[in-house]
């Protein structure tokens, strides 16, 4: 009895031993993505958001959310990720960002 993991072995070795073609790769048709304005992946810091940068560091100033009660935490911080990405001359494009939120950040 055949399970799981060996049958797609024993597909791939039929296919093989009867000459079946493997499926053609198309090419990758280049597209551009326009990249979407918001004020959270922003590159410039605002009153609300911070954008990532490894000279950046976040001082106790910058957490100014309410303390959630309730709870054994002592501090709790809000980032969102953001991705954009295209296709350029075939090749991937991308552009990952991280932005940390101060009113949804809040430590004891």
């Amino acid at each position: 009895m055949l399970n799981l993991y060996q049958f797609p072995i024993l597909m791939i070795f039929a296919a093989t031993l009867f000459g079946i073609a493997a499926p053609v790769k198309k090419p990758i048709t280049p597209v551009s993505a326009a990249p979407v304005a918001s004020p959270v992946h922003s590159k410039e810091e605002t009153a609300e958001y911070i954008p990532w940068q490894q000279e950046r560091l976040l001082s106790w100033d910058d957490f100014q959310g309410g303390i959630k009660q309730n709870t054994d935490a002592v501090a709790s911080t809000n980032t969102s990720l953001g991705i954009s990405y295209q296709i350029l001359d075939g090749k991937l494009v991308y552009q990952i960002t991280c932005t940390f939120s101060k009113p949804n950040s809040w430590v004891l």
